[in-house]
């Protein structure tokens, strides 16, 4: 069999599998590379196209310079999935890289299409007025018969070299790529990978071996492209038909849309419908096959078209806002539909800051609705009890600690008064109002007693000690922070207030923590501390200051704000600092209601 035979077999099956292997990655929008595979099938297929023109030719110059440019275009084409293989990982690309592509492809491209043509302009073809570039890519070029094979034989310039460098780069940022991934982000098998990788670089390699062995010898080589085409097309069948390698997060999302119990409805930004789940089809007698791609509005019932507009036009008035999540909840809003109650819902499904579309969402009330009347007073007296019952089992754990350590008697009591006022200050000059509201101050001012708790498991020696602390003394004393934290957690975990159990536990775990994070036990800084515990800091210092233990005497109050205020921005928030400054006469009450108290 003739060189000539086997290469037209060769580009013949080469550009059938690329038609295969476009047709089956189209046949499956779930894989995992779907788009990277799909543009890179349609570039093998203009490949392919080029090297089975090339040899069915004829030597007819015009074939030939047409099939040459399609080769030429099909392999530089490929390029853009370069971009496409790094988006899928999820690599950011700086933006000059997609400007210097975008122009160099520009050039590169003009420069293929012209490489035929003469500076002067032909009749009615358009390209030919940039003419003037086709001596950029090849100097000269003419057609050469060997061993059976038609060659278009040229003499590059600087365009060609640009087109090799380019595909140079493709290559190496390829295998940067693989290598990047295997490290660091492997979100695919390494066999998946591997084969992924090796269908998108072989048709590559297989061309730059050609230039290389033309460059070495100045003769043509045998076009192996063609051969690396199939193989590369063998691979991507191979893994999405085979390995099937599909989208896990696509194919979750669409199993749980489907099967959720839920009724929920897909509209796009022009208001069709394009998709419902079950439960809506179970639930609705108007849905049936022939609503997709219907209006949304002229298909809904009254009912559902008043709650979807009231949706998408919310004011943030009437409802709810959890993200991009909207809800009417008044009871007027509500949808019955037989024997069950609705609250209607909307998600907008954002690609960047583009709105596509909605999901509109029925959530069951039906129960809430019916028992809410006769149950709200019921809930509301137990509610009671039970944070009364909290309260109680609360200040009997402080009790406990505030006995261990006898140094700090009356402690517990003086810091709760300091940090309800702090963070009522706080609120009035519209400090971190996003976190305290009314029932933060009244949780602070319940939890602030359990800072200590964990004081219990550190012994009475260590926390009556009349000198400094050796360093395992030290590191059991800094240990009371995430054991009394721990405690905490287990013994709140059914109270059912998720703010009280979750801030006492904040407020025992980091109110020894620095503001610029030299605190323990976690030496986080800023904003990463719970402003609980940097409201805690403060008053726990503040007392502790004031107060006389073992190991030193007590501060006067001039000195015990001095101290609070220099340390504003290394060890305390400094808002919370200047809030605290603020209250200077309300402290003074606080303090002088206590000591009258203890006198009494």
């Amino acid at each position: 069999m003739s060189l000539f035979a086997i290469e037209n077999f060769a580009s013949t099956i080469a550009l059938l599998l690329s038609i295969a292997s476009f047709a089956v990655v189209a046949g499956h929008r779930e894989a995992k590379d779907y788009e990277v595979s799909l543009s890179f099938s349609f570039f093998t297929i203009l490949t392919s196209l080029g090297y089975l023109g090339i040899l069915q030719s004829a030597a007819v110059e015009s074939a030939l310079v047409f099939t040459t440019k399609l080769k030429y275009i099909g392999l530089f084409m490929q390029f853009i999935v370069f971009f496409m293989v790094y988006g899928y990982f999820k690599i950011k690309l700086p933006k000059w890289l997609y400007i210097l592509y975008f122009a160099s492809s520009l050039l590169i491209l003009v420069m293929i299409l012209n490489f035929n043509f003469k500076s002067r302009p032909l009749p009615g073809n358009p390209m030919s007025w940039l003419g003037f570039t086709g001596h950029w890519f090849f100097k000269n070029y003419y057609i050469q018969m060997r061993r059976g094979l038609i060659f278009l034989r040229s003499q590059s310039n600087w365009g060609n070299y640009l087109f090799l460098a380019t595909v140079i780069f493709y290559a190496a940022a390829l295998v940067y790529l693989y290598i990047h991934v295997m490290l660091y982000k492997r979100i695919l098998k390494t066999r998946d990978l591997t084969a992924l990788f090796a269908s998108l670089l072989i048709p590559t390699f297989c061309f730059l071996y050609e230039r290389v062995f033309l460059m070495i010898t100045r003769q043509e080589s045998i076009p192996v492209v063609p051969f690396g085409i199939i193989i590369s097309n063998i691979l991507t069948i191979y893994l999405v038909a085979y390995r099937r390698f599909y989208n896990v997060n696509a194919m979750a999302s669409d199993v749980f849309f489907d099967r959720m119990e839920t009724p929920a409805i897909v509209i796009n930004d022009t208001f069709r419908v394009t998709n419902i789940n079950r439960a809506s089809q179970r639930l609705f007698s108007f849905i049936d096959k022939d609503i997709i791609g219907q209006r949304a509005l002229a298909a809904f019932p009254d009912y559902l078209t008043r709650s979807f507009e009231s949706l998408i036009s919310f004011d943030g008035e009437t409802g709810d806002t959890v993200g991009n999540e909207k809800a009417l909840v008044s009871d007027d809003s509500l949808v019955f539909v037989g024997n069950k109650t609705f609250q209607p819902k909307v998600r907008r499904v954002m690609n960047k800051d583009q709105l596509i579309g909605f999901v509109f969402s029925l959530d069951d009330v039906t129960l809430l609705h019916n028992y809410k009347s006769t149950l709200e007073d019921d809930v509301s007296r137990k509610t009671d009890q039970i944070r009364k019952m909290r309260d109680q089992m609360a200040f009997s754990f402080a009790f406990l600690a505030e006995h261990h350590d006898l140094s700090s008697k009356g402690h517990l009591t003086r810091t709760a008064y300091y940090t309800e006022a702090i963070a009522r200050e706080l609120l009035r000059e519209g400090v971190y109002v996003e976190t305290i509201d009314q029932e933060f101050i009244h949780t602070i001012s319940r939890v602030a007693p359990l800072h200590d708790i964990g004081k219990i498991y550190v012994d009475e020696k260590i926390l009556n000690k009349n000198g400094p602390l050796t360093p395992g003394e030290r590191l059991q004393m800094e240990s009371h922070t995430v054991r009394g934290a721990d405690f905490l957690s287990t013994a709140l975990k059914d109270s059912g207030d998720i703010l009280y159990s979750g801030m006492a536990h904040d407020i025992a775990l980091y109110h020894h923590e620095w503001w610029n994070g030299a605190g323990y036990p976690t030496k986080i800084s800023g904003s990463n501390i719970p402003i609980s515990a940097r409201i805690m800091a403060v008053a726990d210092v503040f007392d502790a200051l004031l107060s006389e233990r073992p190991y030193k005497k007590a501060f006067t109050l001039a000195e015990a704000y001095d101290i609070i205020h220099y340390q504003a921005g290394t060890h305390f928030d400094p808002a919370v600092v200047a809030a605290f400054e603020s209250i200077k006469p309300e402290t003074r009450e606080i303090l002088d209601r206590l000591a009258k108290v203890r006198e009494d």
